[in-house]
């Protein structure tokens, strides 16, 4: 399957290039905030007496109604198939939670210095046991952006609409600090390079420790738009510092990835999306992974040699999104996530994750959706199970 989604992947993009260009080229601010999750501007402004600046506030209220399927998931917000137990334990029951955690609040005030800036504040619910925390919190000023905002590598316009918070299990889809600078090349490439905080899970053993990381990520992406939509290629490197408590000894290990992402608008109701990454020591760059102890593993010869190795992984989803009128659409999902390297027997060596779902705006502001998901972990020694979850969502945006 994995080879299917790839060629998938390859056939899209090769299309798309060949596609000629007849429309505006997005800004990069406007691919920036295109994720199906990130609040739409509301009509709420308030201006400067001169006119030159503007606040803009708003936000939503997101109440999702989820039945789990007798899964034995913990975690009743984000579906995570690295999370499905396996065996599922006997005597699970089915388990009915209501919760508004997605639900946001953003303040946004651009203007005009010479340079046009931004400065944009998100928060939402999403801490533990629903604690208010800051999700993102940036200034641009022209083409340059710091703060906390989605990694560089995110392509937000290819990231399909779901209830899930998670999406996608191989996803490249997360916020961290970022240092950044975009560009665009004409009206059809668009350029962003930036250095982002490190963040590593070395070892399933715990027999590594993190010391704390002295090299950023470093990230660089290339944008191509066209009228059947966009293409992005993405390229990260990062040098990662860890611990080896068994010998005493600190070292360094090099991970690097690429990702090649985009949307193909077959019709003007018909989309498919789509992303493939690989590389080694990304387990951060990809959902399921992400925080687990996958990124680094150690290795031990036939005469005893000790080594430390950055763990290679890949994955790939593809999504078909029909808008079927201008108020109702829909998402079919499939996603899948392997591990490249022989870990211990009951360790994690692949997951697929499937979500379909039927998203109605009702009026302007007021949405609802329902949404079925499906995973499946499958371990080393290809033990495997499944979980699967409805979610029903209504949501109101101001």
């Amino acid at each position: 399957m994995k080879y299917n989604l790839t060629a998938f992947l390859a056939l899209f993009c090769f299309q798309l290039g060949f596609a000629q260009d007849t429309t505006r080229f997005p800004k990069y601010s406007e691919i920036e905030h295109s994720h199906p999750q990130t609040p739409k501007q509301s009509e709420f402004f308030i201006y400067s007496y001169n006119q030159k600046f503007k606040l803009n506030l708003g936000g939503y209220i997101k109440v999702v109604g989820v039945y789990e399927l007798a899964n034995g998931m913990e975690d009743h917000i984000n579906f995570i198939t690295y999370d499905i137990p396996v065996p599922k334990p006997e005597g699970l029951s089915n388990i009915f939670v209501l919760n508004a955690h997605q639900s946001r609040l953003y303040a946004s005030m651009t203007g005009d210095v010479g340079f046009p800036y931004r400065l944009y504040l998100e928060a939402g619910f999403e801490g533990q046991d629903g604690k208010f925390i800051i999700r993102q919190a940036y200034g641009k000023l022209g083409n340059f952006l710091i703060g906390q905002t989605w990694s560089t590598i995110v392509d937000m316009g290819a990231s399909p609409q779901t209830i899930d918070g998670e999406g996608p299990n191989t996803e490249t889809i997360f916020r961290t600090a970022v240092v950044r600078y975009s560009h665009p090349v004409g009206k059809r490439i668009s350029l962003a390079a930036a250095v982002e905080t490190p963040t590593v899970s070395p070892d399933l053993g715990k027999q590594i420790e993190n010391p704390g990381q002295a090299f950023p990520d470093l990230i660089a992406t290339v944008r191509y738009a066209g009228l059947k939509g966009h293409v992005q290629l993405g390229g990260l490197y990062r040098i990662i510092d860890y611990h080896d408590t068994l010998v005493g000894e600190k070292g360094k290990e090099n991970g690097y990835g690429i990702s090649l992402s985009g949307v193909f608008h077959l019709t003007k109701k018909i989309s498919l999306m789509s992303q493939g990454i690989y590389g080694q020591g990304i387990a951060r760059y990809l959902q399921d992974i992400s925080d687990r102890g996958l990124d680094l593993e150690i290795e031990i010869d036939a005469v005893g040699n000790r080594e430390i190795l950055s763990i290679p992984a890949m994955g790939a989803f593809g999504a078909l999104q029909i808008r079927w009128t201008p108020k109702l659409s829909s998402n079919l999902i499939y996603s899948r996530t392997h591990i490249l390297e022989e870990l211990p027997p009951e360790e994690y060596a692949c997951g697929s994750y499937l979500a379909a779902n039927v998203f109605w705006k009702l009026f302007p502001g007021i949405h609802f959706a329902v949404e079925y998901l499906y995973g499946v972990r499958e371990n080393v020694n290809e033990e495997k199970d499944s979980a699967g979850r409805m979610n029903i969502m209504a949501k109101l945006s101001f």
